[in-house]
C-alpha cells in the first residue's frame, strides 16, 4: 500500500519512556489501521483532469487557432450545414477536454506504475541511502504527520478474535522472582544458546512477559476511564508498535503452538495449538540450533503505523531501537530468574511473517529472542 509522508512521525522529549494505550475502540482492521488521507500528489492526477473540464469554456478563447479543427472536417453544404455548425461550436472544446483528459490520464497511469514498481530490498540500496534511517531529520515533521491532520489514533494492542481462547498468566503481586539486584544482573548476563530440555514454569514466562511488555502504571481521568497505560520497556510518544508472539515448546501448563501476549489483561491468546512450532520456526530461523532447542521463542511484530501515526518519517529508526529496549529487558529478567536468553535476527523474512500469520505490509516481525534453560558450562 502506497503511503503519504503524512502517515509517519519523532520520539518526543515529553512522553518518551512511556506508552500511550488509550480504551478506544479499534476502527478499521484489526491492527486498527482505518482509511487513510491520500496523498496531495495522487489526488493531483485526479482533480488536474477535472480542472480542465472545467474552464474549458475560456480555452477556445485562449487558443483561436483551436477554432480551425472543424474546419478541417470535409462537411459544407446542405443537410449538414446545421450539424456542423454545432460541430464547429463544440470541437474546440471537445478537443481541448480530451487532451487534457489524455493528459490527466497519464499522469494518473504514472503514478499508478510508480505505486506498482517493486519495493527495493536492501541490498539494492546505497549505503549512505540506509544510513538516513538512523539519522536524526532536521526540518519540522510535526505538519506531515496523521496526528496532526487529526486523522483517528491507531490502538496500542490488536484486536481480540470473538471466541479466542485466552490464558491467564501469572499476576505481578504473585510471582516470587526476579530478586536479583540490577548491577548482578547486568554483569552476569550472556548470551545463552544452548538449553536442556527442562520445561520453564508458568511463572517464570508470566514475569518475562511483564518485564518486556507488561503494563507497569494506569492513568485515568476524573471520570475513571483510562487515559493512558505505563508499560515496563520504553516507547516514543506511548506508541508501543510491537506485538509479542510467543512459539512455546515447553511451558508447564500450557499446549504447544503459536500465542499472542496482551500486556492490557496480562494474559496469552491462542492462536494455535502445533505440536510442530518449534521445527517450522527453525526452518524458518535458517535451521538455527538455538531456536530449534528453546523452550519458548519470543517474536517481536511491529505494526508501524502506530509511531508512523505521531511521528511520520522518524517512526522507524525509533522502532528498532525499541525493539531493543524490550529484548534487553528480557536478558536482564531472564537472568534474574535462571533461565537463559539469546537474541536473533537469522531469520527468512516471509516465511516468518507467513508462520504468524501477519500480512509482512503493516505488521511484520522485527526480532526474536530464544528462551531456555541454560546447559551447564
Amino acid at each position: 500500500m502506497a503511503r503519504s509522508r503524512g502517515r509517519h512521525a519523532p520520539c518526543a522529549s515529553s512522553g518518551s519512556e512511556h506508552q500511550r494505550c488509550e480504551d478506544k475502540p479499534a476502527q478499521g482492521n484489526a491492527l486498527g489501521i482505518g482509511e487513510r488521507k491520500k496523498s496531495p500528489e495522487r489526488a493531483a492526477h485526479i482533480i488536474a483532469p477535472l480542472q480542465g473540464l472545467i474552464c474549458l469554456h475560456t480555452l477556445p478563447r485562449a487558443l483561436p487557432w483551436a477554432g480551425l479543427l472543424p474546419g478541417l472536417w470535409p462537411w459544407s453544404t446542405g443537410a449538414t450545414a446545421k450539424c456542423v455548425t454545432s460541430f464547429r461550436q463544440f470541437a474546440p472544446r471537445a478537443a481541448v477536454a480530451l487532451i487534457a483528459l489524455a493528459a490527466g490520464l497519464s499522469g494518473c497511469n504514472s503514478q499508478e506504475q510508480r505505486e506498482a514498481e517493486k519495493i527495493r530490498e536492501l541490498n539494492e540500496i546505497p549505503i549512505p541511502q540506509l544510513r538516513v534511517l538512523i539519522k536524526g531529520f532536521p526540518g519540522e515533521w510535526r505538519p506531515d504527520s496523521d496526528r496532526h491532520h487529526e486523522q483517528p489514533e491507531p490502538p496500542a494492542e490488536k484486536a481480540i478474535p470473538a471466541g479466542a481462547k485466552r490464558i491467564a498468566l501469572v499476576p505481578l503481586a504473585e510471582i516470587h522472582l526476579g530478586d536479583m539486584a540490577v548491577r548482578e544482573a547486568i554483569a552476569a548476563h550472556r548470551s545463552v544458546r544452548d538449553f536442556t530440555d527442562a520445561a520453564l514454569s508458568l511463572e517464570e514466562l508470566s514475569f518475562m512477559l511483564w518485564a518486556t511488555q507488561g503494563v507497569t502504571g494506569v492513568q485515568r481521568d476524573e471520570a475513571g476511564a483510562v487515559v493512558q497505560r505505563f508499560r515496563a520497556a520504553p516507547s516514543a510518544g506511548g506508541r508501543y508498535p510491537l506485538e509479542t508472539y510467543l512459539a512455546i515448546s515447553r511451558v508447564n501448563g500450557i499446549a504447544p503452538g503459536l500465542y499472542r501476549y496482551l500486556p492490557n489483561d496480562h494474559e496469552l491468546l491462542l492462536v494455535r495449538e502445533d505440536a510442530q512450532i518449534s521445527s517450522k520456526l527453525q526452518a524458518a530461523c535458517y535451521a538455527t540450533p538455538s531456536v530449534g532447542g528453546a523452550a519458548v521463542v519470543f517474536i517481536w511484530a511491529a505494526v508501524p503505523y502506530r509511531t508512523e501515526w505521531k511521528y511520520t518519517y522518524l517512526a522507524h529508526r525509533m522502532i528498532a531501537m525499541e525493539a531493543g529496549h524490550v529484548c534487553e529487558n528480557l536478558y536482564l529478567a531472564a537472568e534474574s530468574c535462571g533461565v537463559g536468553a539469546c537474541a536473533l535476527l537469522s531469520y527468512h523474512q516471509p516465511q516468518v511473517d507467513a508462520l504468524l500469520g501477519v500480512d509482512g505490509q503493516e505488521e511484520f516481525v522485527i526480532y526474536l529472542a530464544c528462551v531456555g534453560k541454560p546447559k551447564s558450562d
